[in-house]
């Protein structure tokens, strides 16, 4: 999992077009559901809201195994 985080921390072409091929299709799924969950939010909202998720999940796979130095 920490080389999952590092990858998406330390991006390169070829790492960006593996990801995008395999999970494309994926968030597209998962956006359309998010979207008729919640018709009303803004798309500039859902955005923002969606980068922090990740941003967390992210944070969370860098820095595993190092729980205790955060708290």
């Amino acid at each position: 999992m920490r080389l999952v985080g590092r990858l998406f921390v330390e991006p390169s072409g070829s790492v960006q077009q593996m990801f995008k091929a395999r999970f494309e299709e994926l968030f597209v799924r998962f956006t359309s559901a998010f979207q008729r969950a919640l018709p009303k939010l803004r798309k500039r909202d859902y955005f923002w809201r969606m980068h922090l998720h990740d941003g967390g999940n992210v944070f969370d796979l860098v820095r595993s195994g190092r729980t205790g130095l955060m708290v």
